[in-house]
C-alpha cells in the first residue's frame, strides 16, 4: 500500500513539473531563409517557445559555454554575451540584468532557452507568423545555408492574344491555368503537345469569361486531367456551357470549387490556391488566384482579379518575384497597395497587340512602374517562358513594355486636396481631382495642433479621381482605399486643422 502511495506521489510530481509544457513540433523555425530542425524539438511553455540551448546558440553563430558552478548557459557573438542561469527568471546581456517571461530550464535532461529573448538579445529580428506557425529570425550575422538547386521548372505565358493561358511544366506534374478564347483551344493543345505533355495534373479555370476558359474544352478533349479548380461562378454563355459540360464529364477528374488549399508538386514546389471570396457581382473579382512557391522563387497568378478582389488577399502572403498582372493590365486592377504587398521584380502582361480595350491602361502601368521597370507583354515578345530551379529564375523576354504615361503620374503633381477631417473618428480624406495619377512619395500630412506628421509610403500612387483615407486611433486598419497612420490618437477633438505638403515642401492643401 505504501509503495502504491509513493508511486502516485511521484507521478503527481512529474505531472506538475511538466504542466504547461507542450510539444511545438508543428512550429517551424527559419533563420535567414533556412528552416532549422532541432533535436530535441522546441516546446511551448506558458505561451513562449523554448529551444534546445546548444543547437539554437550554434544556429545563430554563437560560441557556446556552460558554467557548471552557477548552472548558467552562455552564448557569445560579435561582442554580445547572453547568460541564462537555469531555473531563474533573470538573465544577463553583457552583464546587464534582464527579466525573462519564461526561465531557461531542464526538460527531459536537456537545457532549453527562450527563443525570442535570445534572438533579440543578440540583435536579430524575430517575427511570428501565426497562419503558418512559423518563427522567422533575420540576422545580419548569420549566413544562410544555401539551398541546392532543384530540378528545372518552366512556366509558359502562352501568347493567345487578348486572353490568358499559362502552363507550368514540372516533369511529371503539369498545371494549366486558362486556355484563351474558343479559337485558341487548338493552339494551346498543340503547344502542350510540343512539350511532350502526356496528361495534366491540375487545371484552373480562373473565371467564366471566354478569353480565359474558351479553349479549355479542347484541352479536356486532348488530355487526361486529374483535378479541375473552378471559381464556382456560372455564366449564361455557350462558351461556359461547353467548358462546364466537358469539365464535369472528364473521366476520373475531381471538379473542385476554389478555396484556400495547397497541392504538393514534390521537390519543394507547392501550388497554392488563394481564396479571394465568391460574393462579388463582377465575375472578374471572383477570379481564382494562385501562387507557385518553389523554394526561393514565388510567382503569383491573378486571372482578371480587380482592386476589389485584391483587397481581400493583402494579408495572405502574396509577396512574389514574378506577377502575372491582373486583367491584362486594366486600370481596374493592380492597385498600389496590392503591388506594395506583392513587390514583384518582374511583371508579365498577357494582352493582344492594339486591342480594342486599350490594355494595358496607362494608369495601371504607372502603378506597376512605381515598383518595377521589368514589365513584359506577350504582344511584344510572344510566348514568355520563366525557367527556375527553385533558387534562381530567368525570364526569356527582351522587350520591356512601353506605355505613354505623363510624367506627373510617376513624379507627383496634380490637384490633390484634403476634402475632410473627421476629428472624432480620426479619418482624413484626400482626393486627387486631376486627370493624372499622382505619386505621393515624399508627401506629408500634418496635424497642425498636435504638430505630428504622417509620411506617405514610398511609391504610393493616388490614381486620377480617386480618394484615400488616412486613419489613426484605435481600430485603424490599412486597406484598399485607406492608409494607417498609427493606432494612437492624433487629432485634437476640440479643434485641429490639417496641411498636405508635397515632396518639395510646398503646402498644397489645408483643411479647414
Amino acid at each position: 500500500m505504501r509503495k502504491v502511495s509513493i508511486a502516485v506521489v511521484c507521478l503527481l510530481i512529474i505531472m506538475l513539473a511538466f504542466s504547461g509544457v507542450a510539444q511545438a513540433q508543428d512550429i517551424s523555425v527559419v533563420i535567414n531563409g533556412s528552416e532549422k530542425n532541432f533535436t530535441p524539438a522546441p516546446v511551448i511553455k506558458d505561451g513562449s517557445t523554448l529551444v534546445p540551448m546548444r543547437a539554437f546558440f550554434e544556429a545563430l553563430g554563437c560560441n557556446v559555454d556552460w558554467d557548471n558552478q552557477t548552472r548558467t548557459a552562455i552564448g557569445s557573438r560579435n561582442g554580445i554575451k547572453v547568460e541564462l542561469p537555469i531555473g531563474s527568471t533573470s538573465a544577463f546581456v553583457n552583464g546587464q540584468p534582464k527579466t525573462l517571461a519564461v526561465k531557461a530550464q531542464l526538460i527531459d535532461n536537456s537545457t532549453f532557452i527562450p527563443l525570442r529573448f535570445v534572438g533579440e538579445a543578440l540583435g536579430d529580428l524575430v517575427e511570428w507568423e501565426g497562419s503558418t506557425s512559423t518563427i522567422t529570425i533575420t540576422s545580419e550575422v548569420v549566413t544562410a545555408i544555401a539551398k541546392e538547386p532543384g530540378k528545372q521548372m518552366t512556366i509558359h505565358f502562352i501568347d493567345v492574344g487578348q486572353a490568358d493561358s499559362i502552363f507550368i511544366d514540372f516533369g511529371d506534374y503539369d498545371i494549366l491555368i486558362d486556355a484563351g478564347n474558343n479559337a485558341d483551344g487548338p493552339k494551346v493543345v498543340n503547344y502542350l503537345k510540343s512539350l511532350d505533355t502526356d496528361d495534366i495534373e491540375l487545371m484552373v479555370a480562373t473565371h467564366p469569361h471566354e478569353d480565359h476558359l474558351g479553349g479549355l474544352d479542347d484541352v479536356l478533349a486532348a488530355f487526361e486531367v486529374e483535378k479541375i479548380i473552378d471559381s464556382g461562378k456560372a455564366h449564361t454563355t455557350k462558351t461556359y456551357e461547353d467548358y462546364y459540360n466537358a469539365a464535369t464529364s472528364e473521366p476520373g477528374a475531381k471538379f473542385i470549387e476554389d478555396k484556400d488549399m495547397e497541392f504538393d508538386m514534390d521537390d519543394g514546389a507547392v501550388f497554392k490556391i488563394i481564396e479571394a471570396g465568391d460574393d462579388f457581382e463582377d465575375l472578374n473579382a471572383n477570379s481564382v488566384v494562385t501562387m507557385l512557391d518553389y523554394n526561393d522563387v514565388e510567382i503569383l497568378f491573378t486571372g482578371d482579379l480587380d482592386a476589389e478582389g485584391e483587397a481581400q488577399i493583402l494579408t495572405k502572403g502574396i509577396n512574389a518575384d514574378v506577377l502575372k498582372v491582373g486583367h491584362h493590365g486594366s486600370r481596374t486592377a493592380s492597385s498600389s497597395i496590392f503591388l506594395k504587398n506583392v513587390s514583384p521584380e518582374f511583371a508579365i502582361i498577357s494582352a493582344g497587340k492594339d486591342n480594342s480595350y486599350g490594355h494595358p491602361h496607362e494608369e495601371a502601368f504607372a502603378r506597376l512602374r512605381a515598383f518595377t521597370d521589368k514589365i513584359y507583354g506577350t504582344w511584344e515578345d510572344g510566348t514568355i517562358v520563366v525557367t527556375t530551379d527553385g533558387t534562381s529564375y530567368f525570364v526569356n523576354a527582351d522587350t520591356k513594355v512601353s506605355v505613354d504615361v505623363p510624367d506627373q503620374a510617376i513624379q507627383g503633381g496634380g490637384n490633390v486636396k484634403i476634402v475632410s477631417i473627421d476629428l472624432a473618428e480620426e479619418i482624413v480624406t484626400l482626393k486627387n481631382n486631376s486627370n493624372l495619377d499622382v505619386n505621393l512619395t515624399g508627401w506629408k500630412l500634418v496635424s497642425v495642433t498636435g504638430n505630428q506628421t504622417f509620411d506617405f509610403p514610398s511609391d504610393y500612387i493616388l490614381t486620377a479621381g480617386a480618394t484615400v483615407n488616412v486613419l489613426s486611433g484605435r481600430g485603424a486598419i490599412e486597406g484598399i482605399n485607406s492608409l494607417k497612420w498609427t493606432g494612437s490618437h492624433i487629432w485634437n477633438n476640440e479643434g485641429d486643422s490639417g496641411k498636405l505638403v508635397n515632396s518639395s515642401g510646398v503646402i498644397v492643401s489645408e483643411y479647414p
